[in-house]
Formats: C-alpha cells, structure tokens, sequence
C-alpha cells in the first residue's frame, strides 16, 4: 500500500466474511485492517490478481464497499490479500476516534468529518490536514450558550443577540461584537473554546458513525483556527468515560514505555496537564507501565488515563524488544512538552 495508507494505523482483528469478484463468492478472513485497506486470507483458490477490483462485505468492521487488491501473496492458510479501500468511513466502534484524527493531519487533505450519533450531528473542518472549525447541531454547542453557560454574557445579552440573529441573519458572534457585550478579542478567544469543546466532545461518544468527504471548504467563515490534534486528543480522552475501550486497547502492564522515534508525532504541540507532566517524567525506555504508576504516586485509574492519552496522541509508545540491542531515549520530557496556542489565519 502507498505511504498515505499508512497513515492510518491497523487494527488486528479476525473477522469471516464474503469476497466477491466476478460474480463468484469465496470465503474469506480479515487478519487486520485500516480506514484505507483490508488484510485478508482467502480460501480455496480464487482467481485472484493485482489489480482486481473486489466487492467486500464485512460485519466487523462494518465495510460494504469495493476494493483493489494491491499485494498477493500464498500461504498455507490460502491466498493472503491487501485490498485499498477508497472510503474514509466507518464506525466509532470499531476505529480510536483519536487514530481517525491523527491520520487526515498528516494525510494534509481538505474537506469535513462529519460525526453522527443518534440526533448528533457533529462536524470538524479540516483545511491540509489542519482541524480549523467545527461545527454542531445540539444547542448546547451554540456560541451564545456556551458564552451564556460560562457567565461571559447575561441571558438579557443573549436574548438581545437572538432577536438581533431574527432580523438581521448575522452570526450570534459578531452580534455580540455590534452590540458591545464582547470585544473582538474575546469574541476570537469565545470561537477557540465553542471549536474545542465540541471537538473534545467527540471522544464521550461509544457509538455512532463517521465519514470523511475530501472537498473544499465553505468560504464563509470568518475565523479560521488552527488546532491541534495532539492536545485535543489528550484533552478528549483525559476528560471521557470510556473505561472499557480504554482497558480494552491498553498494552499489557509490563510493557515498556519510551518516547515515540518519529519527530512527528513526538513533537507535537500539546499542553499537558500536571498529571501528564508526572507521567512524562518517569518515561525514560527502561519502566514499564506498573511501574511507572507505581512511582508516579497518581491514582491508578487517573494514571492509566492519562497514560492511555498519552499513548494515542503517539508522543510516547511502547518499546518494542529488539534481541541484541540497548536502546538509549534520546530525549526526555523537557524536550516534548510545549505550551501552544491556537493559531488563527
């Protein structure tokens, strides 16, 4: 697969299902899979070749789409496939909604990921891999009751901005501006928080659906920001519930941790929390995750939160063990930890 495909990260996962070319059915097994590709084995021998396009229909992941089979190769178990696959969709179970992030940032593309769940609807804008804007159906998301729910405007300001919204059609933001219950700086600040909040909002949801439609962006927004995918995800899921996905995809607790090889990722702006800050400072490619809990003198549960965080926005990893060699951390937690701000174009 391209180097785009890669990155999306793969799931292990073994799953029976149909493959389908050519009018005939062949029965087939997931081994692992990705937003871009699928991993299979097939059985029997099925007339199967590069470039082949295959239709495919999988409970888990749910994947009803077709393919292009990108590498064969035989085994004994049968005929092992990679398919591409040109959806960029799926369910919030069966993909890390923080994986989903981090793959269109560094795939630099421009469109929406729109979120449904249930009467949620939710959109994050996406501008050369870049969260810039972000947008929700649920009234609770709106500028003015975020403002109003902070204390930052009166309900006599918001009542006033929502007879205003009436009359003129203006954004609730810039009615607050004209009528001098916020300064433009505040107004700029009040975008950044409504954006991230219901972005971080995204991480509570344990079911629902997602798609990516790679597309040019609306003209009309006035505020454009430049997020970061690290710090939200660290802030989503420092803030979530989600302790079963969390106990679920945690490494074993003898597993090692170091920081991540790749500048990338372990350069990332991120602002880190003190809990975090305790955590960052024992990871050093030699304790192991009991052990770093053990000394970090956190709560047991709060500590694998925030490690579990940590891990997902890819600044820390687990050492894999390589037979022969010893492995020195080249850099240590003062060299990750960066305190950024939202940028705004």
């Amino acid at each position: 697969m391209g180097e785009e495909r890669r990155h999306f990260r793969r799931y292990k996962k073994h799953s029976e299902f149909k493959l389908s070319i050519k009018g005939k059915s062949f029965k087939a097994e997931t081994v692992d899979y990705s937003l871009t590709g699928i991993g299979a084995i097939v059985e029997d021998s099925p007339p199967i070749k590069e470039g082949d396009i295959i239709d495919l229909n999988i409970a888990a992941p749910i994947v009803k789409t077709n393919g292009k089979v990108v590498w064969i190769k035989r085994t004994n178990s049968g005929l092992k496939i990679g398919v591409d696959i040109e959806q960029l969709k799926g369910n919030l179970g069966d993909y890390e909604f923080a994986d989903t992030l981090t793959g269109l940032q560094r795939t630099i593309k421009t469109g929406i990921l729109e979120v449904v769940s249930g009467a949620i609807v939710k959109k994050i804008y996406i501008k050369n891999g870049d969260m810039i804007f972000a947008a929700s159906n649920q009234d609770e998301d709106r500028l003015g009751d975020v403002l109003l729910k902070e204390g930052k405007i009166t309900q006599e300001q918001y009542n006033q901005s929502v007879d205003e919204i009436k009359k003129t059609k203006q954004r609730q933001g810039t009615i607050l501006v004209r009528l001098g219950h916020l300064k433009p700086q505040e107004l700029i600040r009040a975008v950044i928080h409504q954006v991230e909040e219901i972005i971080i909002s995204l991480f509570g949801l344990e079911h629902g659906s997602f798609e990516f439609k790679e597309a040019p962006l609306p003209t009309d927004e006035t505020i454009t920001l430049k997020l970061g995918a690290a710090d939200l995800i660290y802030r989503g899921i420092k803030r979530s519930n989600m302790v079963a996905q969390m106990e679920s995809n945690l490494p074993p607790m003898d597993s090692i941790l170091c920081f991540s090889a790749d500048p990338m990722k372990l350069f990332q702006h991120i602002t880190l929390d003190e809990k975090g800050k305790i955590i960052l400072s024992y990871v050093d490619g030699k304790a192991a995750i009991n052990n770093i809990i053990a000394a970090s003198n956190l709560d047991k549960s709060e500590a694998l939160k925030t490690i579990y965080a940590l891990l997902n926005t890819g600044i820390i990893d687990v050492l894999e063990e390589r037979a022969g060699e010893e492995t020195v951390q080249e850099v240590s937690a003062d060299e990750v930890i960066e305190k950024p701000e939202a940028k705004m174009d």
